[in-house]
């Protein structure tokens, strides 16, 4: 993240919602079972359940949470959808800017939703479909999840294209950790626990 933004909003409009999605895309996981321990939402009533979350986040096959990065390869992005097995999801990588796929996703409309427009009616096999041409690649395992995301990208190396947080050497499981409690950290932090 290179680039300072602010996020606004009335109360209940997914601006947390959305800051927390972001760790679904920083850690190499592929289901919210123990969701506590992986990915620490907390709200206003404690900790969410790993059921309750999957409902609001991945709540039908056309659900779809898009994240664009870049590294020294250029732009890509990393689209999470709903998974085959209980409280599980799969991720799609594709080495293309979100501009260059938002017609999958998205119809823009002047009229519809005030301007802003409306969602396809694609499936995941449809998207995958789409994807797949452009060449998108499926990253399903944990372990394979953890030396995509973490490995220093490389030309030479396309198993690195998607590198979001390069690590030095070869990720290890203490390294997630290390990473996971690092977010747990900085997402948790609010004015209450600043001194």
């Amino acid at each position: 993240i290179d680039t300072s933004a602010t996020l606004s909003g009335n109360n209940n409009h997914g601006k947390s919602s959305t800051l927390r999605a972001i760790k679904f895309f920083l850690l190499p996981e592929v289901n919210l079972n123990d969701m506590e321990r992986k990915f620490a939402f907390v709200g206003k009533q404690g900790a969410y359940d790993g059921p309750s979350s999957f409902e609001y986040y991945f709540p039908s096959t056309r659900s779809f949470i898009i994240l664009e990065g870049e590294n020294t390869a250029g732009p890509y992005c990393q689209v999470l959808h709903q998974g085959r097995e209980t409280l599980s999801y799969d991720r799609i990588f594709v080495p293309l800017a979100y501009k260059d796929i938002e017609p999958i996703f998205w119809l823009e409309d002047e009229t519809a939703n005030d301007g802003q427009g409306y969602p396809t009616e694609c499936t995941y096999s449809d998207v995958w479909a789409e994807l797949r041409t452009k060449g998108g690649c499926r990253i399903t395992t944990r372990a394979a999840l953890r030396d995509a995301l973490y490995t220093r990208e490389t030309p030479t190396n396309r198993d690195t294209r998607f590198c979001m947080f390069p690590i030095p050497g070869k990720a290890t499981d203490a390294h997630v950790e290390s990473l996971r409690a690092l977010l747990n950290l900085v997402f948790g932090v609010s004015k209450e626990h600043l001194p």
